[in-house]
């Protein structure tokens, strides 16, 4: 017993196990017979001898055939046990005829036999291994490997006929035509022994997988992340907690990467290398999409999932807090104690005097004209990138800045702004647009008209999402000895 990439096949001159060969006539008998005068007692033996070595390379080779049966526990060689037993007694038949004869029918008969055999153990060695490489791989797997590229274009029908051959192996089947194996599915003629073979030696397989892209895009992450870590921010957070009987201050301090990953982002959509990779290989291993990779609608979006995929990789988080501190710092008094009510808790009023001064300004008012006369559908990115580089844009987003970590409400949910961008819309209008961090990407969820009416709509946005996050940061510590009850009461 064997497999067709290691058979235990059988050499008919010597009986020991050998690759396929052609089988000789019994030379010496028909010496025997030739170059000196035989008496009727020698014809006969040698007659004899010719027929009992005929009969053994007969029985040899009906076994040959029967070996090959035994390879495969679906037995495809059932189709041809009928065809390949005719061979056999024809060639036997010719054997016994050619006996001092012309043996070139034998020889031609022979030859034939044994290319049939030798394609049949080939093909079988060739599916074997696509089944077992096949198998080895997930439905996952599968899903992003397999080239749907193959299934169109003039040939893209065959080759799903390979696909469900290798699928469902059971439906295959072989026949002798034109002096060829011809490999079948369920009854319908597939592709020719010989011309499979010949296609193999090129590279061919049944199943055509895309390439892997892994090193390569691992390999310009990897370039354009050099340098990254200047662009680190540390950030200390403080509050202060109107508790029951104490007030608190919790200090927390943070590593913030949004620099770093806009400055990542940046690189990875200007590198070549990164581009180089997106194909219909990245487009299946990055995108959920049944369909085939089409270069005009795909390739964008598979290199903005290649990037998010890196960006992921080397920032799982866009903040992460090194250190919290909290201690208390006073008694809560009577009127600070909070019962849960929006009018027992003091809320700090929002100051948007200093935006309003910028917004109502006549170097504001007049670059803002400048602004509309050139019309937002003018705006293209390089004109964006100077607008905000402005003094007056600069101005602006700083007069925001006390309201970085703060929360707004976006639809029904709560969102903490990571920072603020200006922007001009496609009416040529100055629009703010916060932005809060969801799977380590800055989200855009809502853009304001930057004017008074706008910053009102903002103001109702920040508190609806919660007038406590306002409230006055200023404890009282009447009665409060600092010395006597200062703790720290966490420190991680």
């Amino acid at each position: 017993m064997g497999t067709y990439r290691k058979p235990q096949s059988t050499d008919l001159e010597t009986g020991t196990g050998a690759s396929v060969r052609a089988i000789s006539p019994a030379q010496a008998a028909l010496e025997a017979t030739r170059g000196f005068t035989k008496t009727f007692g020698d014809r006969v033996k040698a007659v004899t001898d010719f027929e009992n070595q005929a009969a053994e390379r007969d029985r040899q080779l009906a076994e040959k055939v029967a070996n090959l049966e035994d390879l495969d526990p679906l037995n495809p060689f059932n189709d041809l046990k009928g065809e390949f037993e005719d061979l056999v007694t024809n060639l036997y038949k010719l054997d016994i005829s050619s006996f001092e004869g012309d043996r070139s029918e034998y020889n031609k008969e022979l030859a034939k036999i044994n290319r049939l055999l030798g394609n049949y153990q080939g093909i079988m060695s060739s599916i074997e291994g696509t089944l077992e490489e096949y198998n080895s791989k997930s439905p996952e797997e599968l899903k992003r490997k397999v080239a749907r590229s193959s299934w169109i274009g003039p040939d893209g029908e065959q080759r799903l006929k390979y696909l469900e051959l290798v699928n469902d192996p059971s439906k295959m089947g072989f026949k002798i035509k034109d002096g060829d194996i011809v490999v079948t599915y369920d009854g319908e003629d597939l592709f020719s022994g010989t011309q499979y073979l010949n296609s193999t030696k090129k590279g061919f397989g049944l199943v055509e997988y895309t390439p892997d892209m892994s090193e390569k895009i691992d390999a310009a992450g990897e370039k354009e992340y050099k340098g990254l870590g200047n662009l680190e921010q540390q950030k200390i957070i403080q509050s202060i907690n109107l508790g029951k009987n104490y007030n608190t201050l919790t200090q927390v301090e943070k590593t913030s990467y949004n620099n770093a990953i806009e400055e990542y982002r940046r690189r990875l959509n200007e590198s070549t290398d990164l581009a180089a990779t997106v194909n219909e290989s990245t487009f299946q291993r990055f995108i959920d999409d049944p369909n085939v990779y089409d270069k005009n609608k795909d390739a964008d979006r598979t290199k903005q999932a290649i990037i998010d995929y890196l960006v992921k990789r080397k920032f799982p988080q866009s903040e992460v807090i090194k250190k919290e501190q909290t201690k208390i710092t006073g008694a809560t008094t009577a009127g600070q104690r909070i019962k849960g009510k929006d009018k027992d808790i003091q809320i700090k009023p929002l100051d948007f005097s200093k935006t309003f001064d910028i917004l109502e300004s006549d170097p504001y008012i007049k670059f803002k004209k400048v602004i509309k006369n050139i019309g937002g559908e003018n705006f293209n990115e390089e004109l964006i990138q100077e607008f905000r580089n402005t003094e007056d844009i600069k101005d602006l987003k700083a007069s925001l800045n006390p309201y970085i970590n703060k929360e707004i409400k976006i639809g029904n949910v709560n969102r903490q702004i990571a920072e603020f961008e200006i922007d001009v819309d496609s009416d040529g209008d100055i629009v703010l647009k916060p932005l809060y961090i969801e799977n380590g990407k800055l989200m855009e969820g809502v853009k304001y008209k930057f004017d008074k009416d706008g910053m009102v709509s903002f103001e109702n946005d920040l508190l609806q999402a919660g007038k406590e996050q306002f409230r006055e940061s200023t404890a009282v510590t009447t009665g409060f000895d600092p010395k006597q009850d200062y703790k720290w009461t966490k420190n991680t």
